[in-house]
């Protein structure tokens, strides 16, 4: 049950919980409720609302996720901030260093 009052007449069934709100999370949530509609589906995240909009961080994106994505229906709202990689260094060092060791390039 979903609102935290065991036996209160707000109860809701709950057939599937997905733990966790982020690309794997999400993609599980929207695929199942593509293939049972009828299925009740919840997600929950230990991450505080909103905080998403502030990640900075970047995401690549791989030909097979982004076929997934377009079968899931949800690439055209990515689309139009996703641009090409066309470099890549690898390393284990911030920006900022002064020296940034690299392991590992691709250029396209």
């Amino acid at each position: 049950m979903v609102d935290g009052n065991a036996g209160g007449a707000d109860e809701a069934a709950l057939d599937v919980l997905v733990a966790g709100a982020g690309y794997v999370g999400l993609a599980a949530a929207v695929s199942l409720k593509q293939a049972r509609p009828s299925l009740a589906v919840a997600i929950v995240d230990a991450a505080p609302a909103g905080v998403w909009q502030k990640d900075g961080r970047a995401s690549a994106i791989a030909a097979a996720a982004c076929r997934m994505l377009e079968q899931l229906g949800v690439w055209e709202e990515i689309a139009p901030e996703a641009q090409a990689i066309t470099e890549m260094i690898i390393t284990d060092s911030r920006a900022a260093d002064p020296v940034r060791p690299v392991f590992l390039t691709f250029d396209g």
